[in-house]
């Protein structure tokens, strides 16, 4: 898709070096592809090797449309700070505010913010930690000179942010711009809006070369809208847009395409350092569950209800408990410990038994004993049934494997065949030479 662009205030330039943009969004804390499954997409690491490529070896201005918190807690807001000082590592120029990151108090996003200068042009805040946030950003390529805004639709959060109409937001800093006598080659707005609204407001603001969005359900494939150009890339980073402008004239006219962040790219090594990093942090932090975003997610059963841990199943269900040990529920610490992934709340969540419930696994260094995929990770919390064995197990146990194994983590799993591979609940044998 082709658009010629409409507005300058630098002068023409007549340098032959293309014009490049580089955008992901909706990174959604995916720091890494957690390794469940091969073929999994995103994480910084590939993306960073990507983003080399697609700039051919010319200067690149990569930001971001924002969507990168998983979360507000003390476990997302180190995950948050990861993120962008991978970006920052990555020589990001921007990184627009999305709604989650407005979920966030603004002086925890200053505390996060590290080299990535964080943008938004039409969200205000009256805390002065706010003024690590700019209402626009310059970015200098080369001979080029790129007007950076970004906007986000939706209400007030209840973090004291006050989003203005975008529309106004936008126009209102244009006008500062040119009255400041700033000089740029292309506007570019990053817009975290769904996709009508996002079309809508640019069919309404010619003055702006290039919309890049975010958030729904799928990307969004280039499209003209009038003489702008759209396009918009989502789900957990796993995608990287690609604006080029190349000058014809006095115009100058923008193409976009899209890319998957897949495993055939390699892993970058700046940003695998980067990873041991976190990871690092998180090992001498310890963080319970709680202080995570995960526990609103899983299971609920019963205030009566206390996990209790496989040592008070085995005692009457032996013959189950040779099986699970033969499974591979029972070392799903040990793959994590391999990883040197065990000290990460989102595979913990899910190689534990009762992560941040009463009785189960709160944090490494308490919770030993609630290692590993037990028997109340599918039956549920078993207190009252250990005391009384009449009293069934709460959860459904078929019901429950999607949790873990949903198509992310486990796309190839059917019931019926991994059943197959923890079969228990059968009558156990009875010794005929008794």
């Amino acid at each position: 898709m082709t658009v010629a662009c409409k507005h300058r205030v630098a002068e023409t330039k007549s340098s032959a070096t293309p014009l490049i943009i580089i955008a992901s969004c909706d990174t959604a804390g995916w720091i890494e592809p957690c390794g469940c499954s091969s073929g999994q997409s995103g994480g910084l690491s590939r993306r960073a090797t990507l983003a080399h490529e697609l700039s051919e070896g010319h200067p690149a201005t990569l930001v971001s449309v924002g969507g990168a918190a998983s979360g507000s807690r003390a476990y997302d807001l180190e995950k948050l700070r990861s993120i962008l000082m991978g970006e920052s590592l990555m020589g990001y120029a921007a990184h627009n505010l999305g709604w989650s990151e407005l979920a966030i108090p603004a002086e925890s996003l200053r505390r996060v913010a590290g080299g990535v200068p964080l943008l938004s042009t039409n969200v205000k805040n009256d805390s002065p930690a706010f003024n690590v946030v700019h209402p626009f950003i310059v970015s200098q390529q080369g001979d080029y000179r790129i007007l950076v805004l970004g906007v986000v639709g939706g209400g007030d959060p209840e973090r004291g942010y006050r989003i203005e109409d975008p529309e106004t937001a936008i126009l209102n800093v244009l006008s500062k711009v040119d009255e400041q006598e700033i000089t740029y080659d292309a506007v570019v707005v990053l817009a975290y809006l769904e996709r009508e609204s996002l079309m809508e407001l640019a069919s309404r603001l010619p003055e702006v070369d290039v919309f890049i969005g975010g958030p729904g359900a799928q990307s969004i494939a280039p499209t003209q809208v009038g003489s702008t150009l759209v396009t918009g890339v989502n789900n957990k980073g796993k995608f990287l847009a690609r604006v080029t402008g190349n000058r014809e004239g006095s115009n100058q006219i923008f193409t976009a395409d899209l890319h998957e962040v897949t495993d055939r790219w390699a892993q970058d090594d700046v940003q695998q350092q980067n990873l041991v990093a976190f990871r690092d942090r998180l090992r001498d932090l310890d963080l319970a569950a709680d202080q995570t975003s995960f526990v609103a997610v899983t299971h609920v059963s019963s205030s009566d209800d206390r996990f209790v841990g496989i040592d008070a199943c085995r005692s009457c269900h032996n013959h189950d408990d040779d099986a699970w040990r033969m499974s591979a529920h029972s070392h799903a610490w040990q793959t994590l410990e391999q990883k040197t992934a065990e000290v990460d709340a989102a595979c913990q969540r899910c190689h534990t038994t009762g992560f941040g419930k009463s009785g189960g696994f709160n944090r490494r260094s308490d919770s030993t004993d609630r290692v590993d995929v037990g028997c109340e990770s599918c039956h549920g919390p078993s207190s009252r049934h250990v005391d009384d064995p009449s009293v069934s197990t709460p959860w459904q146990a078929d019901e429950t494997c999607i949790s873990c194994h949903d198509h992310e983590n486990s796309p190839s799993f059917q019931y019926d065949s991994y059943w197959s591979k923890i079969v228990h609940g059968e009558k156990e044998p009875v010794d005929e030479t008794l």
